[in-house]
């Protein structure tokens, strides 16, 4: 408002005396007075709005939290049915975009054997082979041998590693599978399958607490293979309670087949779990040229049935072996693939499973 309309209102023609000024600055005062009555009226919101009478509107101000929402446990079944709302605002900052979150809701409708499977190519009528290559996290070096191979090999980590946090990232970060190789009980005492391996004498409360503390060790697998087992896995009584669990989780179950009498194959069909068996042992000899002729017969399994699963170990021999036979496996007419792509395929037509897994040379002994 200006001096010249102050002067009117006031009925003083322009240019008037003393008594004219007097009254424009009575009048800046009362309504300057009725505005910051208002504020104390509406609170300090109030205050806020008659300060931006005179300074301007504030910017405004987007609440945000640098919180994303929690990654669930592994597996687990529970499936919300939109995405987690942000953390309670603790601060105020200006923003541009938000950075979205590293899953969708939609992730949640997916198994865990799904969600984290790897990428695979469409087979378009060509065999199928996933190398898995367990004992994995006990020693380093080789562990990143294994890693440094070609994405689809499916990669098997012991839970008792001591070093599982950096070496399953590195894992996940070159874009392989992952599985979680759970010590189980073997025939023969001579074998020890590691800390925490799952025992037939074992009470039902121990055996349960054991497998939530090694599906607990890493996170972002698909599924379980085990480690040994020939004794445990043959023993419905107490694997019927561990596949149960894994398809609570919604994990699949790869059958290392340590031993023909596997309780496995049945239990999944009846519980839905989505299960394969290991069809070829890579290294059981671990001679270079036993694991070629080893692959060789991969190559000839995958023929006839359509997709193989074999199973090695991280030895130089394996690896070097499997470093220079993989890049080939497309000029040769076969797609390599992670494993949940043959357990899948297997899970629709379980007849193709294998009767018994091959080991070239002398013929494995219970473990």
């Amino acid at each position: 408002m200006t001096r010249e309309r102050f002067r009117q209102t006031a009925g003083r023609p322009s240019g008037g005396g003393l008594f004219g000024r007097l009254l424009v600055v009575a009048i800046w005062l009362m309504t300057a007075g009725v505005f910051f009555a208002a504020g104390l009226l509406v609170g300090e919101a109030g205050i806020d709005r008659v300060v931006a009478v005179f300074t301007g509107p504030e910017p405004a101000r987007v609440a945000v939290s640098t919180d994303l929402p929690v990654r669930p446990d592994p597996g687990s079944p529970a499936a919300p049915e939109a995405a987690p709302q942000p953390a309670t605002v603790t601060r105020h900052t200006m923003v541009e975009s938000a950075e979205p979150p590293e899953w969708q809701a939609d992730d949640y409708d997916r198994p865990a054997w799904r969600r984290f499977a790897a990428e695979t190519a469409d087979p378009a009528g060509r065999p199928m082979i996933a190398i898995v290559i367990d004992d994995l996290g006990l020693n380093p070096t080789l562990t990143r041998k294994a890693i440094a191979l070609p994405p689809p090999v499916t990669l098997s980590f012991l839970p008792y590693s001591e070093m599982l946090d950096p070496l399953t990232v590195e894992a996940r970060a070159a874009g392989h599978e992952l599985l979680l190789h759970m010590p189980m009980q073997p025939i023969s005492a001579a074998h020890d399958p590691g800390p925490n391996a799952l025992l037939v004498d074992l009470p039902p409360d121990e055996i349960d607490r054991r497998l939530q503390w090694a599906l607990g060790r890493f996170d972002e697998y698909v599924g379980v293979n085990n480690h040994m087992g020939s004794l445990f896995t043959g023993t419905r009584s107490v694997m019927t309670p561990v596949l149960q669990t894994l398809t609570d989780r919604g994990l699949l179950f790869l059958d290392s087949r340590t031993t023909v009498q596997s309780v496995a194959p049945e239990l999944a069909e009846e519980l839905g779990l989505p299960f394969a068996r290991n069809d070829v042992f890579l290294d059981h000899d671990p001679a270079p040229d036993a694991v070629r002729r080893a692959l060789s017969i991969t190559e000839q399994l995958a023929e006839r049935r359509g997709s193989v699963i074999a199973i090695g170990h991280p030895n130089d021999a394996t690896l070097d072996a499997l470093a220079e036979w993989l890049p080939r496996l497309v000029e040769r007419g076969f797609l390599a693939v992670p494993v949940s792509a043959i357990v899948g395929a297997r899970w629709q037509a379980p007849e193709v499973q294998g009767d018994a897994p091959v080991a070239v040379g002398q013929s494995p002994a219970p473990a």
